[in-house]
């Protein structure tokens, strides 16, 4: 019996996993913060050229100012759709001193996971058996760039043994998803055809816990802001102005605790309005899914969970609101006995 598409695409992983994880390294080398327009464009470089070495036509896309998109096609004749593939090539931003590795951009290959004890090691070479405890480690190497090496694989399989693709192919990349891709309006104004076919495949999104493969008909919408509190107008010492002058890091953390219960419910007047409430067939679909919450809860180290520990996809139904950065004054040995003049707080809010 003839192999399956899929069995090809293993195969080939299989045989070629030390080539395939060198590329990846390769590629994971090269810093990819969208406001590092060099490097940014040092990675499109990259991706075209590798496209175009399996028969893709690439061209990037560019406005002034912005990361390019490295828009691609692979068209079949006769095919009677098109696919759009969505991945972005850059990253989040990134505090090199909080980094477990040497540096975010080594591509370094551990022999297993940091936490479980891994080490580093030697890129294999050609003919070595790939162990899937393996970890690489560098910026992106999950969000997003994990889907490149992927695809360029299947391609190589696919080629090698002949496999002819029944639909066309559109490759969408782009630069600047992580900064709230800003110009991507702009690009649809100035490159509109280039974003027509039948489907958007977008390839970012987490490991479902099962380990199965799995398709997401919708992801979670970013809004965003930053707050600043400010008391006097410069850094006072405590010994002297403490009990006296306001302490805005204290203020901040009662205006965010008025915002949230630390249930996980938003406090904010109308926060919840505009959102779908859960209907009975949504509740039917949650209760056939696998009991992973408990597990999940064990994996992150977390005893409770918000919602009063309401099952993972019911939460994933509401929209959140995260403090994802706090900063006033300093800690640890860096700590001073003053009441800092600013407190800040960064908040990132899921829409559902």
């Amino acid at each position: 019996m003839a192999q399956t598409p899929v069995e090809i695409a293993r195969d080939f992983r299989q045989s070629n996993g030390y080539e395939i994880l060198q590329g990846f390294s390769d590629l994971l080398q090269i810093p990819n913060v969208a406001s590092d327009l060099g490097n940014i464009r040092k990675n499109a470089n990259y991706l075209k050229e590798e496209f175009e070495r399996r028969d893709v036509k690439v061209e990037l896309l560019e406005l002034p100012g912005a990361p390019p998109i490295v828009y691609g096609e692979l068209n079949v004749p006769g095919a009677e759709r098109t696919l759009i593939i969505y991945v972005h090539y850059d990253g989040q931003p990134v505090d090199p001193s909080k980094w477990k590795t040497t540096s975010p951009w080594t591509g370094q290959l551990y022999s297993a996971a940091i936490e479980n004890g891994g080490q580093p090691i030697a890129l294999p070479k050609k003919g070595t058996e790939i162990d899937p405890e393996w970890r690489i480690y560098g910026r992106s190497a999950g969000d997003d760039k994990a889907p490149f090496p992927a695809i360029l694989a299947v391609l190589d399989a696919f080629k090698e043994s002949k496999v002819q693709l029944t639909s066309n192919l559109k490759f969408f990349f782009e630069g600047e998803e992580e900064a709230g891709s800003p110009n991507l309006g702009d690009f649809e104004k100035a490159y509109g055809n280039y974003f027509d076919g039948d489907i958007w495949l977008v390839f970012d999104g987490p490991v479902h816990q099962t380990g199965r493969p799995l398709i997401v008909y919708g992801v979670r919408g970013l809004a965003a802001m930053d707050l600043t509190i400010y008391g006097a107008n410069r850094s006072l010492h405590s010994g002297h102005y403490g009990n006296f002058a306001p302490v805005p890091g204290q203020m901040m953390a009662s205006l965010l605790t008025s915002m949230k219960h630390e249930n996980g419910e938003v406090l904010i007047k109308g926060f919840y309005e505009s959102t779908a409430p859960i209907s009975s067939s949504d509740r039917q679909a949650i209760n056939k899914l696998a009991e992973y919450d408990d597990e999940i809860r064990e994996q992150l180290g977390i005893t409770w969970s918000e919602g009063n520990n309401a099952p993972f996809a019911e939460r994933l139904l509401m929209p959140s609101f995260t403090v994802r950065g706090l900063a006033s004054g300093n800690v640890d040995e860096l700590a001073r006995n003053v009441v800092p003049s600013t407190a800040s707080a960064s908040i990132g809010m899921r829409l559902a």
